[in-house]
């Protein structure tokens, strides 16, 4: 990765180098935090960073869910934010990883309500996710035997990263066959939720325009800013469940 010059930890800036936590941390082992992740793009008129508020909103939600008592607030996280990026000089583009989590303190599953929680906030350079062509030439992905996790196991629609096991499970199987990226099916009905990286684009049949973009019913703050951009632009993306039988993993050409 790119690395920058300065973390943003718990208030204070440390050299990238010195942001460090202990071995017996509570996130490392039970994945006990909660972050996001945060695209800034150059501008003529500068760096602009896309729907900060609305994301760091989530990130408390997130908290929230999983109990994670917070002592930073929307505004506080969003000026760590562009203090990391000002500091870096992160000037063409940036992608910003606010994270909370459980620190050093008890290891059993259920840490009182003391336990410490710590907060960073990086910010580095990172291009396209699956790599520039990836925009012109679109991706192969496949539909992965692992599922989204039902929605009563744990709470999905947290951005925790224990979560984000099962979407490396799913990344992992992808790329050992072949695939850049995988689609991941819930339970039970079979419906795409979960895409990893972007959104699907479906090529559905019964008469709907090729280039038409759908997009997962999750609540995803991309797509929440994704909706108007494409709606000025004349572009229809109705929200809906997308069924199994709609999207196809064709066997590979080797």
């Amino acid at each position: 990765m790119n690395k920058s010059e300065w973390i943003w930890h718990n208030g204070a800036m440390v050299p990238w180098e010195d942001a460090k936590v202990h071995v017996m941390t509570h996130a490392l082992h039970y994945g006990s935090s909660v972050f996001e992740g945060i695209r800034v793009y150059a501008t003529p008129e500068g760096s602009r960073v896309f729907r900060l508020n609305a994301h760091n909103k989530r990130m408390l939600e997130s908290a929230k869910i999983h109990r994670i008592p917070m002592k930073w607030s929307v505004d506080d996280i969003n000026a760590a934010c562009c203090e990391v990026v000002l500091k870096n000089n992160l000037t063409n583009g940036a992608y910003i990883r606010p994270l909370a989590y459980r620190g050093y303190g008890e290891i059993g599953l259920a840490p009182g309500p003391d336990h410490p929680v710590d907060m960073a906030v990086a910010a580095w350079e990172w291009g396209t996710y699956l790599g520039e062509d990836a925009l012109e030439d679109g991706v192969d992905a496949c539909i992965s035997s692992w599922q989204r996790v039902a929605p009563n196991t744990i709470p999905a629609l947290a951005k925790a990263g224990g979560n984000y096991l099962s979407s490396t499970l799913v990344s992992l199987e992808a790329r050992d066959g072949g695939y850049d990226e995988g689609i991941a099916l819930s339970l039970p009905e079979g419906d795409v939720t979960r895409v990893l990286a972007s959104a699907v684009a479906h090529h559905l049949a019964q008469g709907l325009k090729r280039h038409r973009r759908y997009l997962p019913t999750s609540p995803r703050v991309g797509r929440q800013g994704e909706i108007p951009r494409r709606s000025a632009l004349g572009h229809a993306l109705p929200a809906f469940a997308s069924p199994r039988r709609s999207s196809r993993s064709p066997a590979r050409a080797r």
